[in-house]
Formats: C-alpha cells, sequence, structure tokens
C-alpha cells in the first residue's frame, strides 16, 4: 500500500530533514498548505501521528521516526539504482558553476562529494565572481548555472530560491571597540540598495570605512582586529557560534540586522528541464537543508 504514495513519503522525509514544513515547502517551490495535505494524507495512510507542529518546526514522533528512517532508506536504494544506470549510458557532462567566495568555501565541498557519488559522469567547473557578475554570464551563456544573491526573473534567466540573509555588525572577540567599518559597500539588498547606501542613512559619520572585495576578506580582516565587519549572517554563523565573532551593537538607530536578500539558483530558461542541472538543484537543497543557521 505504501508503495503507492512514494510521493508522499519523500515529501516527508524532506519535511523533516528541513525541520519545518514552510522551510521544505520555499526550497522546493511548493504551497505550504499542499505540502500539509500530503504530511496529513501519508498519516491517514499509516494510521498514526507522524509529526508535531510548533511554531518553532517539527518535531517526529516515535512512528515517524521510525517512517522516517525506513524513507530515507528507500531514497537512497533508489537514488543508487539511479547512479548505476546514469553510470551505464551517460558521457561525461561539464557544468560550468559560478558562485562567490563563501559559498565555495562553505557549500561547494558537500554539493560536489554528493554529486560525485549521485551522478559521477558529472564534472563541476567552478568559477568564483560576484553575484551581479555570476548572474550577467548566466546569462550570456558564459556559465551554465549560478549560485548567488538573486534577481528578479527575466527573459533569458530563472531564479530558484533557497534562502534569504541579512547583513550585520560582527567584530573580533578579542578586540576593543573600533571605530573602523568594513564591508564589500556596494554588495546590494534584495531591493537593489547597496550597503553603502543603508550605512549613509544610518548616519554613521564618524566611521572611517573600509572596503573589501569579498566577504571572506571582510571576515579575516574582522577576525585580525582590524574593525567591525558588516557581513552576511550566514558567512559570520561558524565564528560566531566558536567565539572567535561577536555582535557589535551599534547607536540605537542602526538596526542590528538590515538588506533583506536572496540567495538561489540561477538558469537560463529551460536549463532546469534537464536531468543535470536539476539533480544539481536537487542536491544544493539538500546540502543546505542540513546546515543550520540564524
Amino acid at each position: 500500500m505504501l508503495e503507492h504514495h512514494l510521493e508522499k513519503l519523500i515529501t516527508f522525509v524532506g519535511v523533516a530533514d528541513a525541520g519545518s514544513i514552510r522551510k521544505f515547502a520555499v526550497t522546493k517551490r511548493l504551497s505550504q498548505p499542499g505540502v500539509s495535505q500530503r504530511i496529513s494524507g501519508l498519516e491517514k495512510l499509516v494510521g498514526l501521528p507522524l509529526i508535531s507542529r510548533s511554531r518553532n518546526g517539527i518535531q517526529l514522533t516515535k512512528h515517524g521516526r521510525a517512517l522516517y528512517e525506513l524513507g530515507v532508506k528507500m531514497i537512497k536504494e533508489a537514488q543508487a539504482v539511479e547512479t548505476e544506470l546514469y553510470r551505464s549510458t551517460k558521457k561525461d557532462v561539464e557544468i560550468k558553476l559560478g558562485t562567490y567566495d563563501s559559498v565555495a568555501i562553505y557549500l561547494m565541498p558537500s554539493v560536489i562529494k554528493e554529486m560525485q557519488k549521485r551522478l559521477p559522469y558529472v564534472r563541476i567547473k567552478l568559477h568564483c565572481d560576484r553575484s551581479v557578475n555570476v548572474i550577467r554570464q548566466v546569462s550570456d551563456g558564459t556559465y551554465d548555472v549560478g549560485l548567488c544573491v538573486t534577481q528578479a526573473n527575466s527573459k533569458k534567466i530563472v531564479t530558484s530560491p533557497l534562502y534569504e540573509d541579512r547583513y550585520g555588525f560582527y567584530a573580533s572577540s578579542s578586540a576593543a571597540r573600533d571605530q573602523t567599518l568594513i564591508t564589500v559597500t556596494d554588495a546590494e539588498d534584495g531591493d537593489g540598495k547597496s550597503i553603502a547606501s543603508h550605512l549613509k542613512l544610518f548616519g554613521i559619520a564618524s566611521y572611517h570605512l573600509l572596503a573589501a572585495p569579498s566577504f571572506e576578506v571582510v571576515k579575516a580582516m574582522t577576525l585580525a582586529g582590524l574593525g567591525i565587519g558588516i557581513l552576511p549572517h550566514r558567512v559570520a554563523y561558524q565564528s560566531l557560534q566558536v567565539g572567535l565573532l561577536k555582535k557589535a551593537a551599534m547607536t540605537t538607530e542602526v538596526p542590528l540586522s538590515f538588506g533583506l536578500h536572496s540567495f538561489g539558483l540561477v538558469t537560463r530558461r529551460g536549463t532546469l528541464d534537464m536531468t543535470e542541472p536539476k539533480m544539481l538543484l536537487e542536491v544544493i537543497q539538500a546540502e543546505i537543508s542540513k546546515q543550520v543557521f540564524r
């Protein structure tokens, strides 16, 4: 009976991995009510409660954990069969992927490792650049796909949102308060407003502004105690958790977080109809769901 409802089971495993129905729905570009209906349908099918819902997400019940383990096993076995089929029929494929330094450092190693297991005939050629340049080079065909801060869809490109982030102020845990701000001044938010524009509105005129070429450089300089770094929260997260960075409170008029922006996969129209980019998106979604950020 369960074999006729595999889509519900796959959705259940995805929601469990994401820790939230809303988060899973966003990453898969599905409606939240539709995902909830699949979970409810699965619970009716097995006749047992599988998850408990709260404002903070979901928790698996005893029966839910058992079904989750079964679902994970079934999905892995299906992926192994798929890999063997591709291995015997496909020729090597190269995907030119453009992204920026932080993604290349924190996300791409696990993505490439998983792609090597899932689609061993695929070779990813990684390029690092600014998001605006990545989008332009996906649009003109230089890159096949991009992982970057996204813009609105256009006639040539389609974006698949993966998560949202904001910028914040951080300082080295071992450094005294400094009057220097370090950041990528022309990095933009989802409305196209640069960090420099935000700082002008905040009226932080007494601070010296040190412009850096990338957020990894900003983080390195901040860790070295050269000033207060303005970083995306996800870039700062790991250093914050191990105590190397701390949040820096500015004046009461300056928010701790600002500049909402979306990160996602950028492709030319029609690209996601192909097996390899579609699989790449699925792997990226899965790897992001494993990472915990605040």
